[in-house]
């Protein structure tokens, strides 16, 4: 064992710095609080906790932490491999020992020698069913063991028991050779004949089993009838169909998922599958000899830092290939699914010397031509044809010699055909195709020594740029300005978006605010829910309202609101599929295809907007 651990971890490392998107995955392991490395099984209780047996005690999850029990405590040191909870919310264990029940407060042992890997089963009288070592069916009641199929020869080396009774299964299944026999009111009845062997039983809203014949792996329903449902040339040893209908495979080396338009992936490679569940959020959980992995199927995906380092914005052009900004570590780019690289940049000076090109900032911008725009720190670099050229020079802004030269993100106008850029001081930059730039300034101070890090253009003929100090707008006819940093209820302009409704929504550093041009002020929006600093706001076409704060993202159903004026939020965050830290200023980014990008300090997140569903509960 001690060789197959090492290979599983060499292999795990192997497929986290792989090329490529990763997958939403929360990774537990005793530097976690997690009991022992070896998970032989999981369980979720009615109360919402997640349980795991190892081969040396129990865990149980809270959604933070870990609440361990040893042998201190009464639990038997030994394989711990299947839970159930009873009518009167006490949980049971089987081991290899024997059961063990939970009240809430202590551990009482049964001592008995039972199979190992089967699971354990509360029946609505109390009872438990288990099977003892020798494959033969027990039933625990009173504290005492006996025998259920005593004068009933054709039933022995029971290979699996099932689940709590369902209406749909008239009792409890168990596997016995080629046969599936139901188990109800202490009678024992035939269900169904195989032609290969029956394993493999899982529940999670709907029950499921596996039958091995030859190299296939069939997964049957509840009926136990003879429709296959999935034909896999992978000798399975776990499954699971969740309540979507897609189905998990695990062996001795990997978990494949089949989801129901037949396609295969394998989502995680060198480990041993021991145990597999899903809770009521539709997320997945993993039993391995490394640990438990949390899977959100509907979390966001992501590249790591080892591909993307310190990633502050996100760009498709329209071949559909990304470009993404990376502070200090220069351009990089990469195809959907493809690994990421670093796209190399020569500008130089006047002189011929040199100019760094390896600080870039937020907010990369396109123009009606497909030429790209990409604030870095001496202006703004302009990549047309396979090209990169130096756009915007420090000389075209700078007005005192010590001032930072560096610009933290760009805006196109694609009704002026013009590119905006902000610099230091509250200084809004505009260049045309071939003409010069244009410096606007805030003339109150409202953005003193501060960098412009949002922009944009209302429907109504205004340019509106912001940053951690205040707001500023500016009619684009007139060129008369308006600053708004007394006037608003909250600090800051992190970032700006226009709704469908040519509403202006302002993100601050204490939450939402909304302009209201009949009293031309700002208003604080729902000050109750949005309380930190909003650093994105995108607005989908299918209604929704996207949030991007420091390390969460919530998702407003808009159109639901509009409807009814009630507010729905989904939150993704490290528990629900987003492991994003310090998500990057007003560089969120909806593409060609509805994913939604997140550039954050630990890599670049998305997520497929189409999928988003309010049907699955919130975290």
């Amino acid at each position: 064992m001690k060789n197959y651990y090492l290979f599983a971890v060499a292999a795990l490392l192997a497929w986290y710095d792989a090329a490529g998107q990763k997958l939403p995955v929360n990774h537990f392991t005793v530097h976690d609080g997690l009991v022992q490395q070896q998970v032989l099984g999981l369980f979720q209780d009615s109360r919402g906790y997640i349980w795991a047996g190892t081969k040396s005690g129990i865990s149980k999850f809270n959604g933070a932490t870990f609440e361990n029990y040893f042998l201190e405590e009464g639990v038997p040191a030994t394989n711990i491999f299947a839970f159930d909870e009873d009518k009167a919310g006490r949980l049971w264990a089987a081991s290899g020992a024997g059961l063990l029940v939970f009240d809430g407060q202590t551990w009482e042992y049964f001592p008995r020698l039972l199979r190992k890997n089967q699971p354990v089963a509360c029946l609505d009288d109390g009872s438990v069913l288990t099977i003892d070592a020798d494959g033969k069916i027990l039933l625990f009641k009173r504290g005492k063991y006996e025998f259920v199929v005593e004068g009933q020869p054709e039933i022995k080396d029971v290979s699996m028991s099932g689940f709590l009774p369902q209406p749909t299964l008239e009792g409890t299944l168990f596997f016995s050779d080629h046969n599936a026999w139901r188990y109800s009111e202490g009678q024992f009845h035939l269900a169904h004949q195989f032609d290969g062997t029956p394993y493999g039983v899982n529940y999670a809203g709907r029950l499921s089993f596996l039958e091995k014949r030859d190299s296939l792996t069939n997964v049957y329903g509840a009926d136990v009838r003879d429709t296959v449902l999935k034909n896999v040339p992978l000798r399975a040893t776990r499954q699971l169909m969740t309540k979507s209908g897609d189905v998990y495979l695990g062996d001795w080396k990997q978990l494949v998922r089949i989801s129901k338009d037949e396609a295969n992936e394998t989502l995680l490679s060198g480990v041993m599958v021991n145990a597999l569940l899903e809770d009521r959020d539709g997320h997945i959980w993993i039993g391995t000899e490394n640990g438990i992995f949390q899977y959100f199927p509907h979390g966001f995906f992501y590249y790591g830092n080892e591909e993307l380092p310190l990633p502050w914005g996100i760009l498709q052009d329209e071949e559909y290939r990304y470009w993404s900004p990376n502070y200090n570590h220069g351009l990089y780019a990469f195809e959907m699914g493809g690994p990421a690289e670093k796209v190399p940049i020569e500008l130089t000076d006047d002189e011929g010397g040199a100019i760094p090109t390896e600080s870039m900032y937020f907010s990369p911008s396109q123009d009606r031509d497909g030429h790209l725009y990409f604030a870095f720190s001496h202006g703004v670099i302009r990549y047309r044809d396979g090209v990169f050229d130096h756009y915007i020079k420090p000389a075209d802004y700078l007005l005192q010699e010590k001032e930072s030269s560096a610009i933290l993100g760009t805006y196109y106008d694609t009704v002026g055909q013009c590119l905006l850029a902000g610099a230091t001081n509250g200084r809004l930059l505009l260049k045309k195709e071939e003409g010069p730039v244009k410096l606007i300034q805030a003339d109150s101070g409202a953005h003193a020594r501060k960098f412009v890090v949002s922009i944009c253009r209302s429907p109504d003929g205004y340019y509106w740029w912001g940053s951690s100090a205040g707001l500023a707008r500016m009619h684009i006819q007139t060129g008369e300005i308006d600053l708004y940093e007394k006037r608003a209820p909250q600090r800051g302009a992190i970032s700006l978006s226009i709704a469908a409704d040519s509403v202006l929504w302002v993100g601050s550093k204490e939450g939402l605010m909304y302009y209201n041009a009949a009293t031309d002020s700002l208003i604080a929006f729902r000050p109750d829910i949005f309380q930190v600093r909003v650093v994105d706001i995108t607005f989908t076409p299918n209604g929704l309202m996207l949030i991007a704060e420091q390390n969460e993202i919530k998702v407003v159903d808009w159109a639901h609101y509009k409807a009814t004026g009630q507010l729905r939020i989904k939150n993704y965050n490290y528990r629900y599929g987003f492991f994003g830290l310090e998500s990057g200023q007003s560089s969120c980014y909806l593409d060609r295809e509805n994913r939604y990008w997140v550039p954050a300090g630990n890599g670049a997140y998305f997520i497929d907007v189409d999928a988003i569903s309010f049907d699955q509960p919130p975290a």
